[in-house]
C-alpha cells in the first residue's frame, strides 16, 4: 500500500500516487457495528453509491489515529472512461492527513445495453422523463436494467486501506470521489460515530440504510426542502419528517419522478428524523437548508451537528480556518491598515498593469484605498463598493499590492495592502468549501413561491466553473510578502480553503460540459502557484492527459443513433473527439469549444506538452474549415471579418471568431498563422474556402467540406442533439412533478439547439457567403419545418418554445455521402409528426442540385408546412424571379438581438415575418452591386415569405431566410417533391 501522509499544514510534496489494493474474498463486518452508537453505516456490507462524491463525517473522540478499510465495486455500465477512485481524510484542524488514488479496474467502455441513464442527475432525469412520455412502456427502448443495481453486493470488490495519523479529538471528514458506477463501503478499525454526506449531488439510496435516518438542523437563517427522485416506473417513494420524539410533521407520496416537501416553521437547533419508504435502486435523496449530513441515530446526528461550527458571535463555518480568520478580522487594528505612502509626481503617473487588461496608476491607489469600508461594526466591513463597469476594485488592489513594476511601485508588498486584501476576501473565504462547493449552498435556502425542480432542493454534482475560488488571485498577489504582513496561523488560514478546494477537484469528472473542466483547471493552476504545491500541479498534468486523449470518455447519450449504426460503433460525445473538439451538451459548439482552447492554452503555457499541440492542431483544422470571410478577400481581422454557420451548434447561437490558441504554436498548428496575420508574412496554407483546387474533405464522418468550381460548401452529417437533452418543462402533481415537454436552448434562441440544415453554408469565391444557416430558430436553417394545429407537448417553456413547431433538423438523420460523386443523401423522420424528409444534394463545378421530398408516414394535417432557404444578408441584394423577370425584394436592416439573454425577444421574432408573400420560380442572392452571386432555380414556382434578417450581436454576420410554403395536408404515403439548382450567376459583361 502506498499512501500519502501530510505533516503540519503543508500539502503533499509530490503527485498523489495510485495506491495498491487487493481483491476481496468476503465481506467483513465488525462485531461492534450497530452496537456502538453511530456505527450502522459502517462495514463491508453497507454499500454507498456516489453520484460523484461521498463524505463520511466521523466524530473521533479519541483522536489517536485509526485505520480505514474501503471496498470498491464497479458496475462498469454508465461511465465509459477509466474510473479511478480518490480517497482523502481531513482532520479536525483542516490538515489533509491521508489520501490515495485507486486506479480503474481495467474494464472500460461501459455496458451500452444496460446504460439506461446518465451520471449527471439533471441529464439523467431529462432522459428518463423523455422516454416516460414518448417511448412504449415509458422506458428507453433496447435497454435492460442491470441486475447489479438491486444487488451490488454480488459484484466483485477490491480493498483499499488507509492509515490516518493522530490529529486529536474532533470531526474527521473522509472524502471519496468516484463515479456513478461505484459502490463503496468504509470500515474503521474501531467504532467511531459516522454520518454520510453526498457532496453536492443527491444521496443515492442503495439498500435500506436510510429507511430511518437523522439530521441536525442548526440555528441558521432559512427554510428547509427535502425531496426524492426516482429513476423507474412506477413511482412509489414516500418520505416523512418527524421530530426528535418521532411525531409526524409532514409527509409526501410520489405522484411523479420528483417528490418534495417544504418546511418554513421548523424549530432550529434540533435533530429531526427522516423516514423513507419503498426505496429502490436509483432513488436519490435531495434537500437544502441544512448541512446535508445524515446519521443512523439521533445521538450521532446531534454529535456531528452537520459538521458546522459556531463562534461566540453565532458566526458559522464548516472548517476550523473560519474561526481563525474571523478572530483576526475582529482584532486587526486601524493602524495596521494604514498605507500612507509618499512618492514623487512622476511615479504617481506610473500605470501598474495586471491580468485581463486591468490597470491602475500609482497616484490612484490612495483614492482606491479610501473606498474600502473599514468600519468594523458594519456588515460590509472590508468590502469595496460594486462597480457597474470595469474591473472589481479589489482586483485593482491586487495590482497595487502585487505588481513590482521593476521596483518602481511604492505600494508593492506593503503590509497594509496585504492585510486589506485578506480583509476584503474573508466573506468569500469563510463560505468556500471543497466538500459542499458553490460557496456552501446547502445553507440559506428559502421556500419558493412556486415549486419546481430547481427550487425544491434538487442537488447536482456539477462543478460549475470554479469561479467560487477565483479570489485566490489575491493570495497570489500577496504571496511574496504575506508572511511579513500576517501572523503565521492567519496566513495558513488564508491558504487552507484553497488547499481543500483544490483537493476537492482531484479526480474531477467534468463530463459533457467540458469548458468547466478548463475553468477549474485554471483556478487549480493559480492555487498551485500560490501555494507552491507540486501535488496540485501533478493533478493538472493528469487532467491534461485525460482531455487530450481522443475517445477516452466515450459515450454519454444512452440512445443509439443512425450514425452509430452506420459506422458500426458508438460515437464519442464526451471528452476529446476525433474531430478535434470536446463536446458541449453532446456535440460541437462554436463558442464553447473555442473557449476550451483558450483555457487549456493558458495551461499549456505553464505546462507545455505535445498532446495539447496535437489536440489544437486537429481543432484548428476543423475551426478553419468552418470559417468563411464575410467578403471575397482573405480577412485581416478575423474577429470582425469572418463568419461561420451556427446551425450545427449544440448549445449556443454563437461562433467565436477569435482564435484563443497561443500564437506561440504557429508553425506547429495548421492554419494558425491565418488567425494572426502579419504584414509581410505569407501564410503556410490559404483559407480552405479560398483554395482554387477541387477537393472533398471529411472530418470524422461528420463534417463535409467541398470545393467545386467557385463554390465552397459546409455540411454536417453527424449525430444531432438528442430530443431528450432539452426535455425539462415541468408539470406539477401535488407534491410531485414530472418533465412533460421541452425547454428551449437558452442563449436567446428559439426552440432547442442544434438545427443543422441540408447545406449549412455555401460560399461563392469573388462574392462571399450566400447560403448561411443559423441556430436562432428552425426558420433560419435549410430545413423543412411547420406548425401543428395543437400543441405537441403537455408542457413547454413558454419564453423560448412554440409547442406547435416541428422540424426536420430535429431528427437523427440517416446520411450517406459519396465523396467521388460529390453526392450527399439525407433522410430525416421528423420527431412528433408522421413526416419523413428525403434530400439528395449533388455538387458539380459552380452548380449545386437539390432534390427533396416530404412523405407522409400517416395521414397528416398541420397548420402550416414550409422549407427555408437561409441566406447571408450583409451587403446583399435578393431578387425574386418569375418567368425570367426579376424584382428586388426589400430587405430590412438586420435587427440586432440581445447578445446574452436567456430568452429571445418575442416581439422581435413576430416582426421578422411581417413582409408580404410573393410567388417565384427563381431567387438570386447577389452582392451589393447586383453584379455577382447565385441563382436558385426551382423546378416549379412556389409561394414564398421573407424572414427578416437578424444578427446576434453587432459584429456578427446577418442572416435571413426565404420560406417556401408546402402543402400542410397529406394522406399516408403521399409525397410532396420540390427541387432546385443553385448556379453561380454574373450579370452580362461581368
Amino acid at each position: 500500500m502506498r499512501k500519502y501522509l501530510i505533516a503540519g499544514m503543508a500539502m503533499l510534496a509530490a503527485a498523489a500516487l495510485f495506491c495498491g489494493c487487493r481483491t476481496g474474498e468476503r465481506a467483513e463486518v465488525p462485531e461492534w457495528r450497530g452496537k456502538a452508537p453511530g456505527t450502522a453505516y459502517l462495514g463491508d456490507d453497507v454499500l454507498w453509491r456516489p453520484r460523484e462524491n461521498l463524505i463520511f463525517h466521523m466524530m473521533d473522540q479519541q483522536g489517536s489515529g485509526f485505520k480505514l478499510r474501503f471496498t470498491v465495486r464497479d458496475l462498469n455500465t454508465y461511465v465509459h472512461a477509466p474510473a479511478p477512485v480518490f480517497f482523502q481524510v481531513v482532520g479536525p484542524d483542516d490538515r489533509i492527513l491521508a489520501r490515495a488514488f485507486l486506479e480503474d479496474d481495467g474494464v472500460t467502455g461501459g455496458d451500452f445495453a444496460r446504460q439506461d441513464g446518465h451520471y449527471d442527475p439533471y441529464a439523467d432525469f431529462r432522459y428518463r422523463q423523455f422516454h416516460r412520455a414518448n417511448s412504449p412502456g415509458g422506458v428507453p427502448p433496447e435497454k435492460e436494467r442491470s441486475p447489479y443495481l438491486e444487488h451490488p453486493e454480488k459484484l466483485p470488490f477490491r480493498v483499499v486501506e488507509l492509515e490516518v495519523p493522530a490529529d486529536g479529538p474532533g470531526l474527521y471528514r473522509v472524502l471519496v470521489t468516484g463515479r456513478y458506477d461505484h459502490f463503496i463501503s468504509m470500515t474503521p478499525d474501531r467504532p467511531i460515530p459516522t454520518g454520510i454526506h453526498p457532496g453536492t449531488g443527491p444521496l443515492n439510496l442503495a439498500g435500506n440504510h436510510l429507511e430511518k435516518s437523522f439530521f441536525y438542523l442548526p440555528d441558521t437563517p432559512g427554510d428547509v426542502a427535502l425531496a426524492l427522485s426516482e429513476e423507474t416506473l412506477p413511482y412509489a417513494g414516500k418520505l416523512a419528517l418527524r421530530d426528535g420524539e418521532g411525531r409526524l410533521i409532514r409527509e409526501a407520496e410520489a405522484d411523479g419522478f420528483y417528490t418534495f416537501l417544504f418546511f418554513d416553521d421548523l424549530e432550529k437547533g434540533r435533530v429531526y428524523q427522516l423516514d423513507i419508504a419503498n426505496a429502490n435502486a436509483g432513488m436519490g435523496l435531495h434537500g437544502a437548508g441544512f448541512p446535508f449530513v445524515f446519521a443512523p441515530d439521533a445521538e450521532t446526528a446531534k454529535l456531528l451537528a452537520g459538521g458546522l461550527k459556531f463562534d461566540s458571535r453565532k458566526r458559522y463555518g464548516f472548517h476550523d480556518y473560519v474561526a481563525t480568520l474571523n478572530r483576526w478580522r475582529d482584532g486587526v487594528k486601524p493602524e495596521e491598515l494604514a498605507a500612507e505612502v509618499a512618492f514623487p509626481p512622476e511615479i504617481g503617473k506610473l500605470v501598474l498593469k495586471g491580468r485581463e487588461n486591468r490597470k491602475i496608476a500609482v497616484g490612484e491607489v490612495a483614492a482606491l484605498l479610501a473606498k474600502q469600508n473599514l468600519d468594523p461594526s458594519g456588515p460590509d466591513y472590508g468590502a469595496f463598493p460594486a462597480v457597474k463597469k470595469g474591473p472589481k476594485l479589489v482586483n485593482l488592489l491586487e495590482i497595487a499590492a502585487g505588481e513590482p513594476a521593476e521596483g518602481k511601485n511604492p505600494y508593492y508588498g506593503h503590509p497594509a495592502l496585504i492585510r486589506r486584501l485578506l480583509l476584503a476576501r474573508i466573506p468569500q473565504l469563510v463560505k468556500l468549501s471543497a466538500a459542499y462547493r458553490f460557496d456552501g449552498s446547502d445553507l440559506g435556502f428559502r421556500k419558493p413561491e412556486r415549486a419546481g425542480y430547481f427550487t425544491a432542493g434538487s442537488r447536482s454534482n456539477w462543478y460549475g466553473l470554479g469561479l467560487d475560488a477565483e479570489h485566490v488571485s489575491s493570495l497570489l498577489a500577496a504571496k511574496e510578502h504575506a508572511a511579513a504582513a500576517l501572523p503565521a496561523e492567519v496566513l495558513e488560514a488564508w491558504k487552507t480553503p484553497y488547499r481543500l478546494w483544490a483537493s476537492g477537484r482531484f479526480n474531477m469528472h467534468a463530463g459533457e460540459v467540458a469548458n468547466q473542466w478548463g475553468y477549474n483547471a485554471n483556478i487549480l493552476m493559480q492555487i498551485a502557484e500560490a501555494l507552491d504545491d507540486p501535488a496540485i500541479a501533478a493533478e493538472i498534468r493528469r487532467f491534461q492527459r485525460l482531455v487530450t486523449t481522443v475517445g477516452l470518455y466515450g459515450r454519454v447519450n444512452p440512445d443509439a443513433t443512425p450514425f452509430d449504426k452506420k459506422r458500426g460503433k458508438l460515437d464519442t460525445d464526451c471528452g476529446l473527439t476525433p474531430s478535434g473538439y470536446m463536446p458541449e451538451q453532446l456535440g460541437f459548439d462554436g463558442e464553447y469549444t473555442c473557449e476550451q482552447t483558450m483555457l487549456w492554452g493558458w495551461i499549456w503555457r505553464k505546462f507545455p506538452d505535445d498532446s495539447t499541440v496535437k489536440w489544437f492542431n486537429a481543432f484548428n483544422t476543423l475551426k478553419t474549415h468552418l470559417t468563411l470571410p464575410k467578403g471575397a478577400e482573405a480577412p485581416q481581422v478575423t474577429f470582425s471579418q469572418t463568419c461561420s454557420p451556427t446551425d450545427l451548434n449544440f448549445r449556443t447561437r454563437y461562433m467565436t471568431h477569435k482564435n484563443h490558441q497561443p500564437p506561440e504554436m504557429i508553425g506547429k498548428v495548421d492554419y494558425l498563422d491565418l488567425w494572426f496575420p502579419q504584414k509581410g508574412r505569407k501564410s503556410a496554407k490559404p483559407w480552405p474556402c479560398l483554395e482554387t483546387a477541387e477537393f472533398v474533405r471529411v472530418i470524422d464522418d461528420k463534417f463535409f467540406f467541398m470545393n467545386s468550381g467557385d463554390f465552397y460548401a459546409i455540411l454536417y452529417g453527424g449525430p444531432r442533439e438528442p430530443r431528450w437533452s432539452n426535455w425539462g418543462a415541468e408539470s406539477l402533481r401535488g407534491d410531485s412533478l414530472n418533465f412533460d415537454g421541452p425547454n428551449g436552448m437558452g442563449y436567446g434562441g428559439w426552440g432547442t439547439a442544434n438545427k443543422p440544415g441540408g447545406i449549412s453554408a455555401l460560399y461563392l469565391r469573388g462574392v462571399g457567403p450566400v447560403v448561411f444557416g443559423q441556430n436562432h430558430s428552425v426558420m433560419d436553417s435549410d430545413t423543412v419545418w411547420g406548425r401543428a394545429k395543437q400543441p405537441l407537448f403537455a408542457a413547454w417553456r413558454r419564453e423560448d418554445c412554440d409547442p406547435r413547431i416541428f422540424a426536420a433538423c430535429y431528427a437523427q438523420p440517416e446520411v450517406t455521402f459519396d465523396a467521388a460523386a460529390k453526392r450527399y443523401r439525407l433522410t430525416e423522420k421528423i420527431p412528433y409528426v408522421p413526416l419523413e424528409v428525403n434530400r439528395t444534394i449533388s455538387f458539380a463545378p459552380d452548380t449545386v442540385r437539390v432534390e427533396a421530398g416530404v412523405r407522409a408516414l400517416e395521414d397528416f394535417s398541420g397548420a402550416e408546412l414550409n422549407w427555408s432557404l437561409p441566406f447571408f444578408a450583409d451587403n446583399r441584394r435578393v431578387l425574386a424571379g418569375q418567368g425570367g423577370k426579376f424584382r428586388a425584394l426589400e430587405i430590412p436592416e438586420p435587427q440586432v438581438t440581445p447578445s446574452r439573454p436567456r430568452f429571445p425577444d418575442a416581439a422581435l421574432e413576430k416582426a421578422r415575418c411581417t413582409a408580404p408573400g410573393f410567388r417565384a420560380d427563381a431567387i438570386r442572392l447577389l452582392d451589393r452591386h447586383g453584379e455577382k452571386g447565385v441563382e436558385v432555380k426551382f423546378d416549379a414556382p412556389g409561394e414564398f415569405r421573407l424572414l427578416n434578417p437578424i444578427r446576434y450581436r453587432e459584429v456578427a454576420p446577418a442572416g435571413g431566410a426565404l420560406m417556401r410554403k408546402l402543402p400542410a395536408e397529406l394522406k399516408k404515403g403521399e409525397e410532396v417533391k420540390f427541387g432546385y439548382t443553385i448556379t453561380a450567376w454574373r450579370s452580362e459583361g461581368k
